[in-house]
């Protein structure tokens, strides 16, 4: 951990550690993932939260974010300013610092899923997690839906970012969901496909298109 605290030391959650990891050995990992992916010949089930960023960037920090440091960011990061205005139509209401991460979500993690979605012709599942935590207003942060797929609501780390009163309903079908998928390699909803079908996980869920794919399309 400490070897990758110096290895990481300067970057940022919107510009990434620097372009490499540790590996057990080349012979078992002699390629990244992200170059392979694409082209393997087996079922792959992917997808984010839609919170993201709320893991990185507390409410103190997000107010912090002025909309020169957001001008700044999209200069930085060649995003049109066409981008913006879609991520602020797509979520009325948000401050400067929450466009900051749904940006910051979909360039790291939604947009590049996205893509690898898109270029695989073998089935590919993709899935958005959206119920929101109580807790310290995380929503649907980065990392909680971990304590839904793995049927383990109860342990305390789950219950520091969901809290006690998470439903257990929805732990239920996840971890369904990601069993079926191991098991059968389908997890019980349609392939992403040219309809980019996505399965929508909520208190109530649902499979439905992609959404906010006029904001998601304009990113570099």
């Amino acid at each position: 951990m400490e070897a990758r605290r110096q290895q990481a030391a300067g970057s940022s959650p919107l510009g990434g550690a620097p372009g490499f990891q540790f590996a057990v050995d080349a012979g078992s990992l002699p390629r990244s993932p992200h170059e392979v992916l694409a082209g393997a010949d087996v079922p792959l089930l992917i997808g984010s939260n839609t919170d993201e960023y709320r893991l990185w960037f507390p409410p103190a920090a997000l107010a912090r974010i002025s909309e020169m440091k957001l001008l700044l960011g999209r200069l930085a990061l060649r995003i049109p300013r066409r981008a913006v205005a879609a991520y602020r139509s797509a979520f009325p209401g948000a401050t400067t610092g929450e466009i900051f991460g749904q940006l910051a979500t979909d360039i790291m993690l939604r947009g590049p899923l996205t893509t690898l979605a898109r270029a695989r012709t073998a089935p590919t599942y993709v899935y958005e997690f959206a119920w929101r935590s109580p807790v310290r207003d995380l929503r649907a942060a980065h990392a909680l839906e971990l304590g839904f797929v793995f049927d383990r609501l109860g342990d305390p780390e789950a219950k520091r970012l969901a809290g006690a009163e998470a439903p257990q309903g929805l732990a239920d079908e996840m971890h369904s969901a990601w069993v079926s998928f191991i098991k059968t390699g389908d997890p019980g909803w349609p392939v992403f496909g040219a309809e980019r079908t996505t399965r929508l996980f909520d208190t109530d869920s649902a499979t439905v298109p992609q959404r906010r794919t006029d904001a998601l399309d304009l990113l570099p």
